[in-house]
């Protein structure tokens, strides 16, 4: 980065948010350099401290309201002090919910419409070249593993309490007071409780209500779809995890129910999602990533033992993992619903108790050493097709070599010549792909990356379609090469998990790659979670 480049960022300290959250953090993101990231912060809070120089100097010259202030003091002290109770019960709410519930409130997304963050994102994405700032639906607890949705309604009690306690105090001293007074006291202390009615009802149903269910309803077309033209349907996904407390080193249960409609509390007025489907060769695919992407995992529940039909008539299904690592997890479920549509939901578990930072190691290698799962060592290198531009199709050919020599005898795994689990960063975006062969001369998938007929895993040899049919099979073995096709949806750093099986071994691989912006500022319309 050049130094006059970083004048751009002096030059944003009037919007800190939203353009703090949109421009800065993810420039710095994408640098992935200590000192560049803090020369950036530097930068612009210079820009942010020069205007609260200029008042200081302004009072220094005499600009000030002091006797303005001092002639209104009481009504000072009462707004000073009412706006304080608004603020700490916001601030209180937020120590005890965590910044999940803050965006699942819909007051961050409010003040960005308020801000016109996307507008003004938009407006300077193509000049500053960082990805924009975007919210999906918070999978998080609160600090105690409180859910989400109590904050808010934790908040306008927080609130409220103080201003009844108010109401009742002056009610005692209307009471009290002379038989002159208490008339008109009497009046005003029930024309507050009124007011303070009024108010309670309409703060209940702003904050408690209105706002999470606005930005619930806002992201909603961004979950629940994949990439094709029909209309998926809503879903609704309820996972639970034991035994508790969730700690390091013991074998966990993830148990997945998938609704179509209702409450994952109440199973008295759910509706079951209805049928779910063979995919790839499995019921359910269950990806685990840890927030640092230190640690990977593909899992489903055939490995635990046969589909029984208990399972498929409760749309219940559940997979076993042992954390090795304190920290938090991100757990992403995929069914076929009706053979069409793939379901894609995604969960957070914080698993221990002792949380560190989370660090994200910044690797752009391109030739790496991976391990098999009996320890066979594989040299794999990575070569995109060209310059990776958000909003394009771009193609990844990943080359695999072992004792010097080219791997040719690859065979399908699961259906598919590759797995990808693709994930952005700042987790807000994420793709589960396939590895193709070849590419056509098109620039369009070629599809012999899938088979068209797929086992279900221990039903005996009776074909079942996975949803995917294909006028072509893939070849029984292949390589030294398999593709990988896709278009990354926003400029900033990817993490690409990848799987292969050679022989009876799978080899899980892991790449770093930048995708830059699109000169004209294109991005794909696309939310976080999406599956195949």
């Amino acid at each position: 980065m050049q130094l006059p480049a970083l004048w751009q960022y002096f030059l944003l300290w009037a919007s800190p948010n939203p353009l703090f959250n949109a421009v800065i953090i993810p420039k710095i993101i994408a640098e992935g350099d200590i000192f560049q990231g803090w020369l950036i912060m530097l930068v612009q809070a210079l820009g942010r401290f020069t205007p609260l120089l200029l008042l200081a100097m302004l009072g220094i010259l005499g600009v000030n309201a002091t006797t303005f202030l001092i002639k209104r003091r009481g009504m000072v002290e009462r707004a000073t002090g009412w706006a304080t109770v608004f603020v700490g019960g916001f601030m209180f709410t937020l120590g005890l919910f965590t910044h999940d519930w803050y965006v699942y409130s819909g007051t961050h997304s409010l003040l960005e419409t308020i801000t016109r963050e996307e507008t003004i994102t938009n407006m300077l994405g193509s000049r500053i070249a960082t990805l924009g700032h975007t919210h999906a639906a918070p999978m998080g607890l609160g600090l105690f593993g409180q859910p989400l949705w109590w904050g808010s309604w934790f908040m306008v009690a927080v609130w409220l309490f103080p201003l009844w306690w108010y109401w009742s105090r002056k009610r005692k001293e209307a009471k009290s007071a002379s038989d002159a007074d208490k008339p008109l006291l009497q009046t005003k202390v029930r024309w507050m409780a009124s007011f303070l009615v009024t108010l309670s009802l309409l703060l209940a149903l702003i904050f408690g209500y209105a706002l999470p269910n606005w930005f619930l309803n806002k992201i909603a077309p961004m979950h629940d779809t994949q990439g094709i033209e029909e209309e998926a349907p809503t879903a609704i996904a309820c996972l639970t995890a034991g035994p508790y407390p969730l700690q390091i080193e013991v074998p966990t249960e993830l148990s997945f129910k998938f609704l179509e409609s209702g409450d994952c509390a109440n199973s008295e007025t759910h509706k079951l999602l209805k049928p779910i489907g063979i995919e790839h060769e499995r019921i359910m695919h269950v990806l685990i990533v840890k927030e640092d992407f230190s640690t990977f995992a593909h899992t489903h529940p055939e490995d635990l033992g046969p589909i029984t039909q208990e399972m498929i008539d409760n749309s219940r299904f559940g997979v076993n993992y042992t954390f090795p690592s304190e920290g938090v997890w991100r757990i992403v479920a995929q069914v076929l619903h009706d053979n069409t549509h793939t379901i894609t939901k995604s969960f957070n578990l914080v698993i221990g108790e002792n949380l560190s930072p989370v660090l994200i190691t910044k690797d752009l290698a391109v030739n790496k050493v991976f391990s098999a799962e009996d320890n066979s060592i594989y040299n794999v290198s990575i070569a995109p097709d060209g310059k990776i531009l958000a909003g394009h199709q771009t193609t990844i050919n990943y080359h695999f070599e072992k004792d010097g020599k080219p791997v040719t005898d690859f065979s399908p795994y699961l259906g598919a010549a590759a797995h990808f689990a693709i994930w952005s960063v700042d987790l807000g975006s994420f793709v589960h792909e396939h590895g193709v062969l070849e590419v056509s001369e098109d620039g369009t998938e070629d599809h012999h990356g899938a088979i068209n007929i797929v086992y279900a895993h221990g039903d005996g040899n009776e074909p079942i379609s996975d949803g995917h049919a294909d006028e072509h099979e893939l070849s029984t073995s292949f390589g030294p090469d398999v593709k990988l096709f896709y278009a990354f949806p926003y400029p900033g750093l990817y993490k690409i998990f990848g799987q292969f099986k050679h022989g009876e071994q799978v080899i899980t691989t892991d790449f770093m790659v930048i995708v830059d912006p699109d000169d004209h500022g294109m991005m794909m319309d696309e939310g976080e979670d999406h599956g195949h």
